[in-house]
């Protein structure tokens, strides 16, 4: 039960993106973002680069390159320069309770998939009810045993 409830304070803690406010949840690029909120101060490119010691040039990149990869020491100097403050916070898109449902059921299904495969070689294959039980079944033990190898995704590329 207090894998539960861990699981529980955690989810309330990190909300889903689709739990967010729709203005946490708006995916902007940041060069898009320091343009807006400069550009509603009345501020000049220069100006913004004066405050936050930073070439000129290099906030007009950031504008402009809505793919540019900032540094973390980067985006703080532009949060201060723009009287901003910079949340650094995880925001999972999917709620955490959700993910372990779908992460847990693939690993039993591939658990119970294998012992399929065996029995079905031996020409005693059980019907498809039977397997959705024991399916069920996997998912709950994983799930109850925090069993970190659903996340073993054995090549699965979550680009």
């Amino acid at each position: 039960m207090k894998n539960r409830t861990f699981e529980f304070e955690v989810s309330e803690m990190f909300r889903s993106k689709t739990e967010a406010p729709d203005w946490l949840a708006k995916d902007m690029p940041i060069g898009q973002q320091v343009r807006l909120i400069r550009e509603a101060l009345g501020m000049t490119q220069a100006q913004l680069a004066r405050r936050c010691g930073i070439r000129q040039s290099m906030i007009a990149k950031i504008e402009s390159d809505l793919d540019l990869d900032l540094r973390l020491s980067t985006m703080r100097k532009l949060a201060r320069g723009l009287d901003c403050r910079l949340l650094d916070r995880l925001v999972p898109d999917e709620a955490i309770e959700k993910v372990l449902d779908q992460k847990s059921l693939e690993a039993a299904k591939k658990l119970v998939g294998l012992s399929k495969s065996t029995a079905g070689l031996e020409k005693q294959m059980p019907d498809d009810r039977y397997i959705e039980l024991q399916v069920r079944e996997m998912q709950q033990r994983i799930r109850e045993k925090r069993a970190s190898s659903m996340w073993d995704d054995h090549g699965t590329d979550r680009s």
